[in-house]
């Protein structure tokens, strides 16, 4: 899927909206550097955990694994993000996940 800069952050902002609480782990980028172009990608997938805010109890409503893979330019500001791109790799709690993504998909 791809979508602009605006709606990645609407979809975001929906989807975190139902969420007590999370917890993202990204660690140890790398990075390529090419002229005003560079890669980054981290060393290890990021994880994310996700608690429901209807099941405050609940530890974990669902854990997703994935890896980034952006891309940056130079710009008269500085190094920009011109492209991320995230992969999912694995996901548990398949159907709490798939029900809180159906209401930012609506």
């Amino acid at each position: 899927m791809t979508c602009r800069r605006e709606a990645w952050c609407e979809r975001t902002k929906q989807l975190f909206a139902g969420r007590a609480a999370t917890h993202h782990t990204i660690t140890n980028p790398r990075i390529a550097i090419d002229g005003d172009r560079s890669t980054i990608r981290p060393t290890s997938a990021p994880s994310t955990r996700l608690a429901p805010r209807s099941r405050p109890a609940a530890r974990i409503a669902g854990l997703v694994v994935s890896f980034y893979d952006d891309i940056a330019v130079g710009t008269p500001e500085g190094r920009r993000l011109s492209s991320v791109k995230l992969t999912l790799t694995h996901r548990e709690n398949e159907a709490l996940l798939a029900a809180s993504m159906a209401v930012v998909e609506d």
